[in-house]
This record gives structure tokens, C-alpha cells and sequence, in this order.
């Protein structure tokens, strides 16, 4: 029986119980059993607190039974406590009954009935809820609200089926996160799924907050001499000429109207007053004549763009040629249209999304070849991703081989004899199966050059580097001294301890001759994190084009770009 002394300060509980309705019962039961145990009045619900009888014989006289008022005035207590936590829809359903076991049982068979259809009903509710408008945390109390229903008349859901429903129902801006959740957490519990959905959601709305895509990791730095000048002194600075990796543009009288323009390669003009460019740009000025003085009719930063969408420095097919094994791509995917045969135009908008949220673009689709003769079909072409990937998934699926993964290897073997048909290493934790790195120049069939030639081609690599590309069949040489002879251009360009003379000469036409050299690593980090530079300056217009590097093997990429 309930004890009067009780310090549990009923009135003050009544204002924050949560009121029954058809969505808060399990709340509400839970918040009330306690209540009820702590006041000794849980005898009244559960019915093992029988009613004595109201009189009892004294004598000859019935008299009252004090043991029945007692019982009265706890079951009323009872009563109240459970008035107080009623809403409108849930007082209707207890209006006539007296005794707190009779309204707790109509309560529990109106809201707790485990019948069919109630349970059909909330299991439709829960498999068809989405997020619409609302953030993550809102769409997942209501969602772990309705599962609670289903617990309390007893019917348990998969947890695996729960988490499918729940991801399904975040919508089309999760679906890099609902696409993968499945693989990357196959035992995690509602609870942490709920809590890897909001942590994705922040992550989203970070990356949207922040500025566009920062341009190509490539800079174009051109500077003009303002007017034509001569240096008799070899060891003084001309006005004409810029260090630090800026272009060269020291020119004298006699050839400064006859060298073509970089733009549009009409001599007589220079690209900062080319009437052709100033129309691309869109400009209404006309600009200059070929004979007017050198003024700046287009600033040099704007030069620089435009060279740099003339020679197209976006990603190269070039920049990455290995595969990478992904268990988490849907597909494989490739920048690379060479490496790809029986290529079909993608029709519509496709596109392929990333872990991140980002997505790309897809043009076409087709099919491709690894090592040993392993197909890759239906590769996605993806002109704007940085690494050729391999779906594992896809890869066992349509082809009878098994991938491992150990450490620092991984292995391609074949399902049923077991044998080893391609072999990759792990490389900065991603697994990497690595093809070799032709010479660009034997792309397309080549006729034979002289050791000489070759040499020149190729940028006057060394004997050693020459001799492995014959051997390797990548190149053709009619010639190949054991010791050749001496170059001139790679004894100049190897002679650093005297200063360098001003050199009036040109080649006579773009790209005759070009001057490269890579500087680094940098003691000072960039913010793109870049620490080494290559620099490449055309010998006939003294132009520069200058790549930032994040490593020095970076250098190949950059030089098959320019």
C-alpha cells in the first residue's frame, strides 16, 4: 500500500509527463511504471492488489472495512496519476471506468494490442518514412519513435532490415552514403548508423559552404620587357629580363615584328595586343596594330588563362595510368578513353557520386583490358576523375577470379586453378595495380630515328634511359652507340658554375627548343601543398610555363602536359 510520507512530489511530475497518444505509448509506459513502483501502487495495474470487501461484520452490525478505504483511496491515487498523463484521444478511450486495473487494461488493449494489422500498419509506416525537409536527427527520433511502437506490442524487426529502411528513406542527397552503409558498416546498430548519417550530414554541408573547385594545379607566368633594349654589358641586368621562372621577352630591333604570335602564330604582334584574342576573351576593344608600340592592351593574368585553356591543362590522361582496386565503387571507372575499347555514348545525364558528395559527369561507357587478359566490362568513362578504378564486386562477378588483400601485396588468382594472374601493392593504403609507364612518344607507331634523334626527341635523356626503351620495344633507333658522342645543348645546360652570358639567339620557330628545369623541394610548403616547380621556356618566344609539383616524380606528368 502506498505510504503517505512519501517524498515524491506528485503535483510537481504531472506538468512533464508525456501524454498518451497513438505514437507515445511505449514513452508512456515506460515513464509510468517507475512513478507507480516508487508510490508501492503498481498492485492496482498489474491486478494482484484485489479489492477487500467494502463491510465487515462486527457483531450482529456490518460495519466499513478499513482495509477496503485504504484500497479505495490508493486506486484513486492510481487513477489520477493515470488521468494526468491522458490526452484527449486516450481520455476518450477510459471514460466510464472506475478502478485503476480497468483503465490500465483498456489503455493496453487500445494502444498495445499486438493484432496484425496494427503491426502491418507501423511496419508500413517505418519501411515508407523519409527525410523530406528535415535534418537527421528530427527524420531519426521519429523513425527509432515508430521501431519503439513495433517493440512495445512485441514484434521485433531484423536489424539489418531496419538500417536498409532507415538509409533507404534519407533520400537522394545521401545516396553515396546509403549506397555504401551496407558495406562499410554490415554490423553496425541504429544507434551508430544514426550517428555516421549525421556526421555525414555535417561533413555535406561543410563542403557545400566552401568555395568552388580551386583552378588546376598549374600556373602560367609571362612578363613583357616594356621596351626593346639592348645590353652591351653580358653581366648587368637587362630591363628586358625577369628571374625567378618569368618568362623572357628581351628582344632587340631587329627581330622583335617578325616573331609569330603565341596566340594566333601571325607574325608581327605579340598575344597581349592579338585582336584575335581580345574576340575570344570577348573584348570590344580592337587593340593595336602590328606596328603600334608594345602598350598592354590585355593584362598579363588574363594571357596566362588564356594559354592555359589553349593547352587544355585540365587532367590528363595521362596524369594517373595505374588502376586502383576499390571494395567500395559501384563500377569501374576511368578518365583514360585509350584504355578503353567498344566505347557507346552515355545518353542522359549520368553521373557517378562519390563518398564526399561530389559527383562527375559519365560520357561513355566500355570496355577494357588489365593484365593476363582480364576484361573490365562496362567501365564507365569519367573524363574528370583523377584515378582509374576497379569495382572488386564487379570485377568476381563477371569473371571467374578471387581478389585477396594482404599486406604490403594484393593478388588477382584464378577461381578454379588458383593461379596468380596479376599481383599490386598497397601504396599510401590504397591497393594499386600498377601498368608501365610508356614513353609518350610511342603512343603511335614511330619510324626509326637515329640514337641522335632519340636523344633530342626525348629531351636528351641519357644512353642508359635510351637503351632500356630499345630494349623494351618502346622505341626504334637504326643506331645505338655504346658510347655516344658528346651534346652540346646538355654540356650547356649542365654548366652552372659560370654565370650565363645574355644569349641574343632564337630558334626560329615555337617549340624548336625548349628549356625546362624542375627547382625543389621548397623550404616553404605552398598552400596546395606543392614543394617543387617545373619550369618549361619556349627558346623562340621566351614564354614560361611554370607547373607547381607536389613530388618530384610529378615531373613525367608535367612535361607530357606541356
Amino acid at each position: 500500500m502506498a505510504s503517505s510520507s512519501s517524498p515524491l512530489n506528485i503535483n510537481g511530475i504531472f506538468n512533464s509527463l508525456i501524454k498518451l497518444d497513438s505514437s507515445t505509448y511505449l514513452l508512456w509506459r515506460n515513464q509510468l511504471l517507475p512513478i507507480l513502483t516508487f508510490q508501492n501502487l503498481l498492485p492496482h495495474i498489474d491486478g494482484t492488489a484485489v479489492a477487500p470487501p467494502e463491510n465487515v461484520t462486527s457483531g450482529d452490525k456490518p460495519a466499513p472495512n478499513p482495509e477496503y478505504k485504504t484500497w479505495k483511496d490508493n486506486d484513486q491515487q492510481t487513477v489520477i496519476i493515470l488521468h494526468a498523463s491522458l490526452s484527449k484521444e486516450s481520455a476518450a478511450v477510459v471514460v466510464g471506468l472506475t478502478t485503476a486495473r480497468q483503465i490500465w487494461l483498456a489503455l493496453e488493449s487500445a494502444y498495445g494490442n499486438p493484432s496484425v494489422e496494427r503491426i502491418q500498419l507501423l511496419r508500413d509506416s517505418l519501411r515508407q518514412m523519409t527525410k523530406g525537409d528535415r535534418s537527421v536527427a528530427e527524420y531519426g527520433r521519429e523513425f527509432k519513435n515508430t521501431h519503439d511502437q513495433l517493440s512495445a506490442v512485441g514484434h521485433r524487426v531484423d536489424p539489418s532490415e531496419l538500417n536498409r529502411w532507415f538509409v533507404t528513406g534519407l533520400g537522394p542527397s545521401f545516396l553515396s552514403f546509403s549506397s555504401t552503409a551496407g558495406a562499410l558498416y554490415p554490423s553496425a546498430t541504429f544507434s551508430d548508423l544514426l550517428a555516421k548519417a549525421e556526421s555525414f550530414e555535417l561533413l555535406s554541408r561543410a563542403i557545400s559552404g566552401q568555395n568552388p573547385t580551386p583552378p588546376p594545379p598549374v600556373a602560367f607566368a609571362a612578363q613583357m620587357a616594356k621596351t626593346p633594349s639592348t645590353n652591351p654589358n653580358p653581366h648587368r641586368k637587362s630591363p628586358g629580363n625577369y628571374n625567378r621562372n618569368r618568362g623572357n621577352f628581351n628582344r632587340n630591333k631587329n627581330n622583335h615584328n617578325s616573331d609569330p604570335c603565341q596566340w594566333c602564330g601571325i607574325p608581327g604582334h605579340k598575344a597581349n595586343v592579338c585582336r584575335k584574342l581580345l574576340k575570344a576573351m570577348g573584348s570590344s576593344k580592337s587593340g593595336s596594330s602590328s606596328n603600334a608600340p608594345k602598350t598592354s592592351a590585355v593584362d598579363e593574368d588574363t594571357i596566362a588563362r588564356a594559354f592555359a585553356a589553349q593547352c587544355n591543362t585540365g587532367p590528363s590522361e595521362t596524369t594517373d595510368p595505374d588502376w586502383y582496386v576499390d571494395s567500395g565503387a559501384s563500377d569501374h571507372m576511368s578518365g583514360m578513353s585509350n584504355k578503353m575499347t567498344n566505347l557507346k555514348h552515355k545518353s542522359g545525364n549520368s553521373r557517378v557520386t562519390f563518398g564526399d558528395g561530389n559527383s562527375l559527369p559519365v560520357t561513355h561507357t566500355g570496355d577494357s583490358m588489365i593484365e593476363n587478359n582480364i576484361k573490365l566490362k562496362d567501365v564507365l568513362l569519367v573524363p574528370n576523375i583523377h584515378k582509374n578504378l576497379i569495382s572488386v564486386g564487379k570485377l568476381t562477378q563477371t569473371n571467374d577470379i578471387d581478389v585477396l588483400f594482404s599486406h604490403p601485396l594484393f593478388y588477382i588468382q584464378d577461381r578454379l586453378t588458383r593461379n596468380v594472374l596479376a599481383q599490386g601493392r598497397c601504396k599510401d593504403g590504397l591497393y594499386v595495380l600498377e601498368t608501365k609507364n610508356k614513353a609518350f612518344v610511342a603512343i603511335q607507331p614511330r619510324p626509326k630515328a637515329s640514337f641522335e634523334d632519340w636523344h633530342a626527341r626525348l629531351g636528351h635523356a641519357s644512353f642508359e634511359i635510351i637503351k632500356n626503351l630499345q630494349s623494351d620495344g618502346v622505341i626504334s633507333a637504326t643506331s645505338l652507340l655504346p658510347k655516344p658522342g658528346v651534346c652540346s645543348p646538355c654540356e650547356m645546360a649542365k654548366a652552372h658554375k659560370l654565370p650565363f652570358c645574355l644569349n641574343e639567339k632564337r630558334a626560329l620557330e615555337p617549340l624548336d627548343l625548349v628549356h625546362c628545369d624542375l627547382w625543389g623541394p621548397s623550404p616553404v610548403t605552398s598552400i596546395g601543398n606543392y614543394r617543387y616547380y617545373a619550369a618549361f621556356v619556349d627558346d623562340h618566344s621566351r614564354f614560361c610555363w611554370l607547373y607547381p609539383l607536389k613530388s618530384k616524380n610529378e615531373f613525367y606528368n608535367a612535361l607530357v602536359i606541356f
